[in-house]
């Protein structure tokens, strides 16, 4: 039984450690296994500003929306906020397959995932610009 309790504790621990994410120095990647790390670590970060600049501008949008729909001539308007949420589906569709097509033009090399990555990075770093613009541009 003890032998037993014995391995059951080594795979857990051995586990563990093969879960932890390797620590990357991003300030100056040396490996691809590195670059990988850092630029994730960076796509979680702008996913982040992506999301904050969405509930922004959707609130933009909710309060724009409210304030005209009963005015005279904007009765039949589209639903502001509803029409950002389709947009911005359409948006994270478009990335998707846009950057999935990188993947095919590193397919089976080792650069292949970072450039899926940082096709993600870059186009959501754009996106969060274009959500930050709506709400600006008022």
């Amino acid at each position: 039984m003890r032998l037993i309790l014995a391995m059951t504790l080594c795979l857990a621990l051995s586990s563990a450690d093969a879960v932890a994410a390797p620590m990357a120095n991003c300030a100056d990647p040396q490996s691809n296994l590195e670059m990988k790390i850092c630029a994730s670590e960076n796509l979680t970060k702008a996913e982040g500003e992506l999301n904050a600049a969405f509930e922004r501008a959707m609130q933009a949008a909710k309060a724009q929306y409210e304030s005209v729909r009963r005015d005279p001539g904007f009765e039949s308007m589209p639903n502001m906020p509803e029409e950002l949420r389709r947009a911005q589906h359409a948006w994270e569709s478009f990335r998707d397959a846009n950057c999935a097509y990188q993947n095919l033009i590193y397919y089976g090399g080792s650069m292949a995932s970072l450039a899926v990555i940082g096709c993600r990075l870059d186009m959501t770093k754009a996106r969060v610009k274009e959500l930050k613009d709506l709400v600006d541009q008022k």
